[in-house]
């Protein structure tokens, strides 16, 4: 599968199956239009790349989609983490509070469980 962020970000912009077996080794030529493929029997596949993976053609708007495209992700990441530090803060609040509060019930059974016993007698199950 390629990948062109340019294009497509979430989706390959096609794919192309080399072989039936695993793939293990990839490497570009000096040149870049040739990719070489090895897989796990031994066999290495050699595929001429298209020019529109290795030209230079509009090689500085490209760097700047990708410059931008990248610092709006980190932008989203740094937003994203800045939005589930609260979360987590507000958890662990949660938790103490019902800590708390499970430590009281048991302090309020204990206490009045001999009066309820007392009360109602032998009828009384607390469990």
């Amino acid at each position: 599968m390629a990948y062109d962020i340019c294009y497509k970000i979430n989706e390959p912009a096609f794919s192309y199956k080399v072989c039936n077996s695993n793939l293990n080794c990839v490497a570009l030529n000096s040149k870049g239009n040739r990719l070489l493929v090895g897989d796990e029997e031994g066999k290495v596949h050699l595929i001429k790349l298209s020019e529109s993976f290795y030209s230079q053609y509009d090689i500085e708007n490209k760097k700047e989609f990708i410059s931008k495209f990248l610092e709006r992700e980190n932008a989203r990441e740094r937003a994203l983490d800045v939005k589930k530090k609260p979360i987590k803060e507000d958890h662990h609040k949660l938790n103490k509070q019902e800590q708390l509060i499970k430590e009281k019930i048991i302090k309020i059974e204990q206490e009045y469980y001999p009066y309820l016993t007392k009360v109602f007698g032998a009828a009384f199950n607390y469990e």
